[in-house]
């Protein structure tokens, strides 16, 4: 009896997956283990690196699985980062070679534990009856995004689009409506990568002044979302068939956000990365235990890790690879061997900046790369923490509304069809309108902190 070569690829790269799933876990149980325990401490350090050999495995796992764009991007990333890295080697630089491995392990710990939530978040989401249809249900679409986005991220406009293309395909006005939402929740939830990355990179990034300057994006944002839609393309919104938001489904974001205030409040100590991933870890084990019995959570947990808990695989290596460009770029940064022609950032630099970061997000470069590369050069001036990292936030939101190599898109097209370049132009005079919104709050930060 005979295989087919599809059969064993098939079998291999689910071998694989499962291996990185359990890379992943350890990569999640040491690094939490590292901070608990403290990372100065000899014990500490040992386990955060051991978490970082990890996840470099489950990487290494997954470049099989990884799209084709997010391949080259990868590696051009390591290319340009070795050569930086060697170049400052061989001029006498010093090289952190242990931050190599560990440089994002905290916000890719964090970004992981938040998709256990997943295992719950799903229970809130109904597939059963006949969606209504109009103006409201558009609104309730609109609200469900911006509620689930803000604590699941992608999750959240998956799951409503699975539901929104049930019985019809989904159509490009829908999908501009979901990822127009969705970019709003990254600029302000400090359960996204995006504000986990800005806590890395950013030395003295306080979360709540950049929660507080950045929730009103998302909420302007959701409102012109909702009223543009609905001045100019009325018979979309009258012919609409929307998710209907239900308060029974609201429990899970406010018991996030309450177990979240309350470690911060029991273990001030740690980072907000950690708390962020304690909670969530916490919030979604307890609740299936309580809800299933216990072999039925177990289960399911064995299941999640056996099978989608690689779905950031795409995330995971990418993280991987700016980090070590960014370790490159401050290596030849201290030797004084580049630098960005501005002597102060205030928010005339910062409005250039973000538009720059808007068009570099056109051609295809991810957010997390041009942090990467843009922070080594900015901090040297000394900016303010806080609004160079709310200038970071809204070029990660607006850059993956008009990328369409954006990970947003990039779910569009190949789970409901709609060509990732095709949401990326219809979003453009969104980015548009919102960057003029995002000028105004980047002044409104100066002037008040000022």
């Amino acid at each position: 009896m005979t295989v087919s070569a599809d059969k064993v690829d098939a079998h291999s790269r689910k071998a694989t997956d499962t291996l990185a799933g359990y890379f992943i876990l350890g990569m999640i149980v040491l690094t939490l283990l590292s901070d608990l325990i403290g990372r100065q401490s000899a014990v500490g350090s040992v386990l955060f690196v051991l978490g970082g050999i990890f996840a470099w495995i489950a990487g290494a796992r997954l470049v099989p699985v990884v799209r084709v764009a997010q391949k080259i991007m990868i590696a051009l990333l390591l290319l340009f980062g070795l050569v930086l890295i060697s170049y400052s080697y061989v001029q006498g630089g010093a090289i952190p070679w242990l931050r190599l491995l560990t440089i994002n392990i905290g916000l890719l710990t964090m970004i992981t534990s938040v998709g256990f939530l997943k295992l719950i978040a799903e229970r809130g989401f109904t597939h059963d009856g006949k969606l209504p249809q109009g103006k409201i249900p558009f609104r309730d679409t609109i609200l469900t995004v911006a509620l689930f986005g803000s604590f699941i991220n992608i999750s959240a406009p998956i799951l409503v689009a699975d539901r929104l293309s049930q019985n019809r395909p989904l159509s490009l006005f829908a999908a501009a409506t979901l990822t127009r939402t969705f970019a709003g929740c990254s600029c302000w939830s400090p359960f996204f990568g995006s504000m986990a990355v800005m806590l890395t990179y950013i030395e003295g990034m306080q979360l709540l002044p950049v929660m507080i300057y950045a929730f009103p994006f998302a909420v302007i944002g959701a409102i012109f979302v909702y009223f543009s839609a609905v001045f100019f393309r009325q018979s979309d919104v009258e012919g609409f068939h929307g998710y209907p938001l239900k308060p029974a489904s609201l429990w899970i974001p406010a018991a996030l956000a309450c177990i979240v205030v309350a470690l911060f409040m029991w273990l001030p100590a740690l980072s907000i990365l950690t708390i962020i991933a304690l909670g969530s870890l916490f919030l979604a084990i307890s609740t299936l235990l309580i809800q299933d019995s216990l072999s039925e959570g177990i289960n399911q947990l064995g299941s999640y890790v056996n099978n989608r808990l690689t779905d950031s695989a795409n995330e995971l290596v990418l993280f991987l690879g700016a980090g070590v460009l960014a370790v490159g770029l401050v290596a030849l940064i201290d030797l004084g061997h580049v630098s960005l022609p501005v002597t102060s950032f205030d928010a005339t630099i910062a409005a250039v900046l973000l538009a720059a970061m808007i068009v570099i997000s056109m051609l295809g470069v991810h957010p997390i790369v041009q942090v990467a590369g843009f922070t080594p050069l900015l901090l040297v001036v000394n900016p303010d923490p806080q609004l160079l990292a709310l200038t970071f936030m809204f070029a990660w939101g607006l850059g993956t509304s008009a990328s369409p190599l954006s990970g947003t898109h990039l779910v569009m097209q190949g789970r409901y069809g709609i060509p990732s370049w095709k949401g990326a132009m219809h979003n453009l005079p969104f980015v548009a309108v919102m960057y003029f919104v995002s000028v105004g709050l980047i002044y409104l930060m100066q002037a008040i902190r000022l």
